[in-house]
């Protein structure tokens, strides 16, 4: 996959959480070419994100990756100025049914404490 190419995938079921009471992220999405999920420990400094199959996953720094939500599609990519290569994870967009707004407001603090980095959460927890 090339740095324009995007990953679409369909979602046919979403569960996430913010965290746990284990201080675990994470999001899991079953699409029609399988699953996608990303996981990360409330302390961690890495993400750990799986496409379809264990031995795919991979652990990056938080810092790789942006994203763009709204309410029925999810982005994260890594942005094209930056050199690094993240593979099949490079640009992967998930679609999927609107949520209520409440759910909505739960996925997009999962996506922060999953893509954020530890300080800059510990930053905006203080402010």
């Amino acid at each position: 996959m090339t740095k324009k190419e995007i990953s679409v995938l369909v979602v046919n079921e979403m569960s996430f959480t913010p965290q746990n009471s284990n201080g675990i992220s994470m999001l899991h999405c079953i699409t029609d070419e399988g699953y996608y999920k990303i996981t990360k420990g409330e302390m961690d400094e890495k993400v750990y994100m799986e496409l379809n199959d264990p031995s795919n996953g991979e652990y990056f720094d938080t810092d790789f990756f942006e994203y763009n939500i709204s309410n029925g599609s999810l982005l994260i990519y890594v942005n094209e100025n930056r050199p690094w290569n993240a593979g099949i994870y490079q640009h992967i967009k998930l679609l999927f049914s609107p949520l209520e707004q409440n759910d909505f407001n739960e996925l997009k603090l999962t996506i922060e404490n999953l893509l954020f980095d530890i300080t800059i959460r510990k930053l905006l927890l203080d402010i």
